[in-house]
């Protein structure tokens, strides 16, 4: 497996489907990059909960947004911790059972951009609880960055805050691509972030719901479900970086 399709596909204990066939994932040592597999006679399938971070490791380039503010694109570390799974039924696509079992995280290099918030910035959307803003918000920047540079959504993502997750994660709005490649959609987006800024807030100013939805800062694809998220916050930080 590439390493972007082992982050979310090698667990300890889960299910990998291989060419029609189901293997038990015995093991995973991520300093060798091997898993332990073993033949799996199963009804049911597995999918991870796991939780995703997204660092900074070395910028590349800079442009200008609001005053004291920048969007910076360059290498970032995936790192996706596994906390357990979920057993889900082939035919019925039910839950069948939750396990809590903590797996080897694993790392994978990528290319992205991101916005560091000042923490002013950060103070002023408390009453909409930080995370949830910067979520939703990263949410539809998601959507314009794949706009601007005329690709699919699904070749991008981004941090999904967890309601569960107890550790704070640095006020930071960041977008990815799922696969590095060189001038890449985040990279093509850094020729105008300003306009792509200001697509995310049109998105979100435009829709006529109140708590959010799929045409503004729900992403179909978010492992939270988008549970974690807040539009007025995500407004509010949108219109601070315009």
């Amino acid at each position: 497996l590439d390493a972007s399709h082992a982050l979310l596909a090698l667990y300890e204990g889960g299910i990998l489907m291989h060419q029609g066939r189901s293997f038990s994932i015995d093991r995973v040592d991520p300093e060798n990059r091997l898993a332990l597999v073993s033949p799996a006679n199963v009804s049911w399938f597995t999918r991870p909960r796991a939780r995703h971070t997204a660092t900074p490791v070395r910028t590349d380039s800079t442009a200008p947004l609001a005053p004291d503010l920048t969007v910076c694109h360059g290498a970032l570390e995936l790192r996706v911790a596994v906390l357990g799974y979920r057993c889900i039924d082939a035919q019925s696509r039910r839950v069948v059972d939750t396990v809590d079992h903590a797996s080897p995280a694993l790392t994978a290099a990528t290319t992205g951009l991101w916005i560091d918030l000042p923490p002013t910035v950060a103070r002023s959307l408390a009453e909409h609880g930080v995370e949830a803003a910067i979520h939703a918000a990263q949410h539809a920047l998601l959507a314009a960055v794949a706009a601007t540079a005329g690709c699919d959504p699904a070749a991008l993502a981004t941090e999904c805050k967890s309601p569960l997750a107890r550790a704070p994660r640095p006020p930071r709005l960041v977008v990815y691509e799922a696969a590095p490649a060189d001038n890449g959609p985040t990279a093509r987006a850094l020729d105008d972030p300003a306009a792509v800024v200001r697509s995310a807030l049109t998105r979100i100013a435009e829709c006529a719901c109140s708590d959010g939805c799929p045409s503004c800062v729900h992403l179909a694809r978010c492992r939270e479900q988008n549970l974690c998220t807040s539009k007025p916050g995500a407004l509010q930080l949108l219109r601070l970086l315009c």
